[in-house]
């Protein structure tokens, strides 16, 4: 079993919740990367990535509308996805954008498993968590380096 400790990025990009989000997009552009991990206190609180940031520049989702007995009535998680969208299309800080409900893995997990968590997820990246405190991030990049390495020990 491959461990994530081995190939994971530990030289890490991070944000706080209170930064612009001008400053945010800068330096994703700046080191290349799709995202990163938000942290307060040493304390991963949410992950903010392109995609969180591209939704100010993209169409909003309506919500939809049902006819029910006569009255036009919004599905309740439509709305719900607009207000988010709407609040992210609106937003100054990272914590306005971000998303806050991540998922992560521990440094122990085995990167096949992960490797499917980001495919099926559609994830570029994961942050590693241990004890609590953000200690890397795997990323798309990271399994292939660990899928090369696997293949060159093949031949």
């Amino acid at each position: 079993m491959t461990k994530v400790a081995e190939y994971m990025t530990t030289d890490l990009v991070t944000f706080a919740p209170e930064m612009q989000i001008d400053a945010a997009i800068a330096r994703l552009i700046e080191r290349g990367i799709h995202g990163a991990p938000v942290v307060e206190d040493g304390k991963l609180v949410g992950i903010l990535t392109d995609d969180d940031l591209v939704v100010g520049e993209s169409r909003i989702h309506v919500p939809s509308m049902l006819l029910i007995f006569g009255e036009f009535a919004m599905w309740p998680p439509s709305v719900r996805r607009f207000e988010r969208e709407a609040e992210k299309a609106l937003a100054l800080t990272v914590r306005d954008a971000m998303t806050h409900t991540v998922v992560s893995v521990g440094p122990n997990d085995d990167i096949e498993d992960v490797a499917t968590t980001l495919h099926q997820r559609r994830y570029t990246m994961l942050p590693v968590v241990e004890h609590g405190n953000l200690v890397g991030v795997i990323s798309r990049e990271d399994i292939l380096r660990a899928l090369a390495r696997e293949k060159q020990g093949d031949l």
